[in-house]
């Protein structure tokens, strides 16, 4: 019986110490010998239990195994932290029991350890996969959120939000997007501004001041982001960062275009970081995403210098211009047209100056010329040139010259004059011009009248002397 105790005690895959009343050892199986890296016949009556390094080290082991002994009761200690004789890093299972005589006395104590470090390698490993999934699912949600936030906004103001989302994410110290204003673009010499900055620490990157690259001897900074490369930097040595607290950084180009730099969005810490290639994907993708925003924003700040500057000329001129969107639908009004012939009391003008209707505007048979003339500029693709009497905003009738060109997407491009005045003017001129022409036509007539009278007698007259003539011939 007692050899198949042994047997079972030193074929056991679990680590057993068996231990007297007082925690001296008293013997222990090999799998003890090989978890702990030790020799038995240095611990079997030699050590007590409470002198061990890595069991007085922890307290709460410590702790369980004196109330075991001391109380001789059954005790689990579940998993832990430790470490074996060459400081090899050990999660540990332990259970302590008495073995008790017929009597009841204590005879001896059992310890088995079971080793968990595989078992909690891989429970981390999962707990790292997991924390990663769940790291790669916020910067989608982030980068989401980003997109939201962009579409549809024109002004840079959004930027500023962008850096605190991407902040609460990847918690740099600092991030923040510098304009690169070029100086001497041969030197690589340019301003740098800040121009949006979230900070998680209560400093600031440049403390409302702008630096040119030459003077903080940044030009080998400059040339790779003017190459449109991506600065990734840890362990800085560099004299003006360390100033800053800048121990790493990554930095990424912003392009207004393939040929010209518009700056950089960069983060940094102030501790020795190692960026992981998650974060750097999320920074380019960032990245792109922000550059896409600035030329937007760009494009859509000269297309609107350029409507202001076009309004502003189309608002000055002396001629009504106005443009259509269909047949039936105004598009823009120059202020002028708007005045003088389609401003409401009861309308607001921002609301109906643009993309309102033409039965809005002007009575059914006047909205209706306007509609068959578009019809037919669409229908022929040709420019046609009319005259048409309007109502005016006082309710008079005004006589317009209008040109109407089709252009891009089925609109019409509308420039009228009023001739209203000319047409009265002529018409006036011609009425007192028939009046002196009917005059002068009576005369005329008179005369005529008198002349062909006069004719008559002096054709009377000599056809009567010429017949007295051939009388007198005869005899």
């Amino acid at each position: 019986m007692l050899s198949t105790y042994k047997y079972i005690f030193e074929s056991s895959p679990a680590a057993i110490d068996v231990l007297d009343k007082n925690g001296m050892f008293i013997d222990m199986n090999k799998s003890s010998e090989l978890l702990w890296e030790i020799d038995k016949s240095e611990f079997v009556n030699k050590k007590n239990i409470f002198d061990i390094e890595r069991v007085k080290e922890n307290l709460i082991l410590y702790n369980h195994l004196k109330k075991a002994i001391q109380q001789k009761e059954f005790i689990i200690l579940e998993c832990y932290n430790t470490y074996n004789n060459s400081k090899k890093n050990l999660w540990i299972r332990t259970t302590v029991y008495p073995a008790m005589k017929n009597d009841g006395e204590v005879e001896c104590f059992v310890i088995t350890n079971t080793d968990l470090t595989n078992l909690k390698r891989k429970e981390t490993e999962r707990e790292l996969i997991y924390d990663d999934l769940l790291y790669k699912s916020r910067i989608f949600e982030g980068l989401n959120t980003i997109s939201s936030m962009l579409i549809g906004c024109d002004t840079y103001d959004t930027l500023d939000k962008i850096l605190e989302v991407i902040g609460d994410i990847i918690h740099p110290s600092r991030c923040y997007i510098y304009r690169m204003i070029p100086i001497d673009e041969k030197k690589l010499d340019y301003k740098l501004k800040c121009e949006h900055e979230y900070s998680r620490i209560d400093d600031s990157i440049v403390n409302g001041k702008t630096y040119t690259t030459n003077q903080l001897d940044l030009a080998a900074y400059t040339k790779r982001l003017v190459n449109k490369e991506i600065i990734i930097e840890n362990y800085l040595i560099h004299k003006f960062l360390n100033k800053l607290n800048i121990k790493s950084l990554v930095l990424l180009p912003l392009q207004l275009n393939e040929k010209n730099i518009y700056g950089f969005i960069g983060f940094d810490c102030n501790y020795n970081r190692v960026w992981t290639e998650t974060e750097i994907l999320l920074l380019k993708n960032l990245t792109n995403i922000i550059n896409s925003f600035i030329k937007r924003c760009e494009y859509e700040k000269r297309l609107n210098k350029f409507i202001n500057d076009q309004n502003l000329i189309l608002n000055n001129l002396d001629s009504y211009v106005w443009f259509f969107k269909n047949t039936n639908t105004y598009g823009f009004i120059n202020d002028k047209f708007y005045n003088e012939f389609i401003k409401k009391e009861d309308l607001d003008k921002n609301s109906f100056k643009d993309d309102c209707l033409m039965d809005d505007c002007f009575n059914t048979e006047e909205s209706q010329q306007q509609i068959d003339t578009n019809e037919q500029v669409l229908d022929t693709n040709e420019p046609l040139i009319y005259q048409q009497w309007l109502t005016n905003t006082k309710g008079e009738k005004r006589l317009l010259d209008i040109h109407k060109i089709p252009i891009e997407r089925c609109k019409i491009l509308c420039v009228a004059t009023d001739i209203t005045d000319k047409y009265n003017y002529e018409t006036k001129m011609l009425s007192e011009f028939k009046e002196l022409f009917n005059d002068k036509i009576e005369q005329i007539d008179k005369h005529i009248e008198e002349a062909n009278k006069s004719l008559k007698e002096t054709k009377k007259i000599t056809e009567q002397s010429f017949i007295n003539k051939i009388k007198e011939r005869k005899t």
